[in-house]
């Protein structure tokens, strides 16, 4: 394991375009399945840093000075109810915008399951800690919560270590718990002992049969998916992520970036981690809100399960870079992710110098998000006719539908992928958060 993943993996992945017998296609597979088992036993840390060493603080952010983020008609009312939604007549810290000239960017905005847009408005939620602080300052969250956490229950697929295959207690068992007031997950549909959890407030483990019954979905884990599951589906963070998808990208994107510089402007030689050139462990407005770190506490929040988190979504990411060198694998190639899958591959886009050449649609993508991308884009002899009898005031419209749907093709598999494990990126960003809180307040301000 001395050499990099990528000469490791080399090996193998110039049999991808090859012409290779049916036994020889097999052998290699089963020798890249075997290479992926030891890569991510021995070598999961090496290939996210080797892979991702542009983004600090996992995948957190990156600052650009090429460009600010401008405000777009519209922009200025919406961020101005926002700043209202996060300081509610309760709140015990403050939480402010202004229109800076900034140009902060969330590394991974291109990289998840939705549009750039989306992406970043959960971003906001969870890394930058708005979901928690307002669920933390809402009256109605703690109902909302114990009833998701009883339809989980219902469902009997969570809420133990068993994953999938646990069951609410029967007999006499559930009338005792039931007289009690409380519910009960007790034993797993396959007879195997596994760990038994109290539904109150949140869950709460209380005996452990087995502790390897479910190795991937610790207790801890297990809390944290909850709460940020019961977040995201909470009235209030429904409102607040609505006004952010409201958002122009430039727009979001400006708050994105004011909470940052703020962040670097506060923090900056006060905490640990937090210098101007190193901005990742600078803790964000809402990390200094005392009721929102209490609230994370008491959801599961601490040591184990923010380690968890953290391990769960390096091995997400860990998965995406490996499947990028799969000769067998479906996921988007590193070509099209340096291509097209970058922070600035994002907003609106423009066609340059689009022609088609032998079969092929050719020429570069102007990004509203500052980046480029070359096209060389297959399209059928039926597309390419069609695009000949076109109008030439449509033509350059046509072109880049073809392009469009060419590029949701590529990157649907990797969406597929993203949107299965979501959790263990939006998870692991509360818990970068919680750890900032911790850090803010430990320290004081």
């Amino acid at each position: 394991f001395g050499s990099s993943p990528t000469q490791l993996l080399k090996p193998l992945c110039r049999f991808k375009s090859g012409s290779q017998s049916t036994a020889r296609i097999n052998e290699m597979r089963h020798a890249y399945t075997a290479c992926l088992c030891l890569l991510a036993e021995a070598s999961r840390k090496e290939v996210i840093e080797r892979s991702f060493e542009s983004h600090s603080h996992g995948l957190e952010l990156e600052h650009d000075l090429s460009q600010s983020w401008r405000l777009e008609d519209g922009d200025r009312a919406i961020l101005q109810s926002i700043v209202e939604k996060v300081n509610p007549a309760n709140k015990d810290s403050n939480w402010t915008w202004q229109d800076e000239s900034q140009s902060w960017t969330f590394g991974a905005v291109k990289m998840l399951s939705g549009t750039a847009t989306e992406s970043l408005a959960l971003h906001m939620l969870h890394r930058h800690g708005l979901a928690p602080l307002i669920s933390a300052h809402s009256e109605e969250f703690a109902g909302h919560y114990q009833q998701q956490v009883a339809e989980t229950l219902q469902k009997g697929d969570v809420a133990s270590c068993c994953c999938k295959q646990s069951v609410l207690c029967e007999g006499e068992h559930k009338m005792r718990l039931k007289s009690e007031g409380k519910r009960y997950c007790c034993k797993a549909r396959s007879g195997k002992s596994c760990d038994i959890f109290r539904y109150t407030t949140r869950l709460e483990k209380l005996v452990t049969n087995s502790s390897k019954t479910c190795p991937q979905l610790p207790p801890g884990l297990l809390k944290i998916n909850s709460l940020v599951s019961a977040e995201e589906t909470s009235r209030d963070v429904v409102e607040l992520q609505g006004l952010l998808r409201s958002l122009s990208l430039s727009g979001l994107r400006n708050l994105h970036s004011f909470d940052h510089q703020w962040s670097v402007r506060e923090g900056a030689g006060r905490y640990p981690n937090c210098q101007r050139d190193a901005p990742g462990g600078c803790p964000l407005q809402a990390s200094f809100s005392a009721m929102t770190l209490y609230f994370l506490r008491t959801h599961g929040f601490g040591k184990d399960s923010v380690s968890s988190a953290m391990s769960s979504q390096k091995m997400f990411f860990a998965q995406m870079v490996l499947g990028m060198a799969n000769p067998f694998g479906s996921g988007v190639s590193k070509e099209f992710f340096q291509n097209f899958m970058q922070p600035g591959h994002t907003g609106k886009k423009e066609g340059q110098d689009l022609n088609v050449v032998s079969g092929h649609i050719r020429g570069r993508l102007a990004w509203e998000g500052g980046s480029y991308s070359e096209v060389n884009v297959p399209i059928s002899r039926s597309a390419e006719a069609a695009l000949e009898w076109a109008p030439e005031s449509q033509r350059m419209a046509r072109l880049l539908e073809l392009v469009e749907a060419w590029m949701d093709e590529q990157f649907s598999s990797h969406k597929r992928f993203a949107e299965a494990n979501r959790l263990k990126m939006w998870a692991a960003e509360e818990a970068e958060f919680f750890e900032l809180s911790e850090q803010a307040m430990s320290a004081g301000r």
